[in-house]
């Protein structure tokens, strides 16, 4: 805010201090006027707490009224510029109904909503809608190791990479305290592997693909156990959380839907519903 609505921030802070904290006149100490709308005292006697600094609540009070001044300016020319065809009590209703829509189906889903979803659910379901699913880029589970250029645990460690089990590789990893980049039970992009292998690529990221390499001050130990291609239907375990996203928003359209038309059947049933022909 410029110099003038510092001032007035000031102002509106002192006005406050000096009014009567009694809240019934509060609302009759008015802070400002536009058209015919009053911001009134106790509307943002909320804002401020009494650990706040008076500086904090200068600005905080002032930034406030100056927001409230100019939407109200805003609405105010608006209310000069309305279209003639403009049904604005129609729009209200609307959007009144809107709002107690969708809080009312907001509290259904919290009272109603089954959000369990077990790993059978899923496993059906990625059997039956896997499809919809496609990649749209290639992924990969890569096993990457990476240690010190200068590590002399290394040297066996590079000998026995390519014999090994992965689950070897993670034990002498973590026994030589090597950092464990990806541990080969996640599945991501090639741009993700990238990050630290700047040579690996769509081409050469392919199951088998293993490799040792200097990149200073570190060396990195990298398998490809698997990978999938763009326009493959992906593994249940990365698309695990869309999946379970998806089966949610099915429960919440049939829970809705269902409470619709019990909604229909009561109240026609009980002849509260009267069609004229």
């Amino acid at each position: 805010m410029g110099h003038n609505a510092s001032l007035f921030s000031i102002f509106v802070l002192f006005s406050l201090l000096s009014c009567n904290t009694d809240s019934k006149n509060k609302d009759l100490n008015p802070l400002v006027k536009v058209g015919d709308k009053v911001l009134f005292n106790s509307v943002i006697d909320q804002l401020v707490t009494e650990d706040t600094s008076p500086e904090d609540s200068a600005s905080i009070v002032g930034g406030y009224v100056e927001n409230w001044v100019r939407d109200n300016l805003v609405i105010l020319e608006a209310e000069k510029n309305i279209p003639p065809d403009l049904n604005l009590s129609k729009l209200v209703d609307d959007y009144r109904s809107s709002l107690l829509m969708y809080h009312y189906e907001n509290l259904l889903i919290k009272n109603q909503l089954d959000t369990i979803v077990t790993n059978e659910q899923k496993k059906d379901f990625y059997q039956s809608y896997g499809s919809q699913f496609i990649l749209s880029h290639k992924i990969i589970n890569p096993l990457l190791i990476k240690t010190g250029n200068k590590d002399k645990s290394a040297f066996k460690f590079k000998e026995n990479f390519n014999k090994w089990e992965t689950s070897q590789i993670l034990e002498a990893a973590k026994r030589n305290n090597y950092t464990i980049i990806f541990n080969g039970n996640k599945w991501t992009t090639v741009d993700d592997v990238k990050i630290y292998l700047p040579k690996i690529s769509a081409q050469n990221g392919k199951k088998g693909y293993k490799d040792h390499l200097i990149i200073n001050p570190n060396q990195y130990f990298v398998k490809i156990l698997g990978n999938y291609n763009e326009n493959e239907i992906p593994p249940l375990e990365y698309i695990d959380d869309k999946i379970e996203q998806v089966i949610l928003n099915n429960r919440k359209t049939a829970l809705l839907k269902s409470v619709r038309e019990q909604l229909y059947q009561k109240n026609i049933n009980a002849k509260k519903i009267i069609y004229y022909q």
